[in-house]
C-alpha cells in the first residue's frame, strides 16, 4: 500500500475507521493474490505506533524506502 489518507472534515461518520478498513482490505488483496505479506511503503512516522500495534514491523534497508511488513493472515 502506497498511499492511505482520511477526510479532514469533523465529523465525517469514517473518522478513525479509514486505517482499520485499508488494512483490512489489504489483506484480502493480498490473500487473493497469494502474497506471504503485506507491506506499507513509506509509512508516515505519526502513524508506525498504529501500524506497530497492529502487528507490522518496520523495515529499514539500507539505500532504499523503508516499510512496515506483517505476514498475511
Amino acid at each position: 500500500m502506497e498511499y492511505l489518507e482520511g477526510s479532514p472534515v469533523i465529523g465525517h461518520p469514517l473518522k478513525g475507521q479509514v486505517i482499520p478498513a485499508a488494512l483490512t482490505a489489504l489483506a484480502a488483496y493480498a490473500a487473493v493474490l497469494g502474497k506471504a505479506e503485506m507491506r506499507l511503503v513509506e509509512p508516515f512516522e505519526p502513524l508506525l505506533p498504529l501500524y506497530k500495534a497492529r502487528g507490522f514491523l518496520l523495515v529499514e534497508p539500507k539505500g532504499e524506502s523503508r516499510y512496515c511488513v506483517r505476514k498475511t493472515p
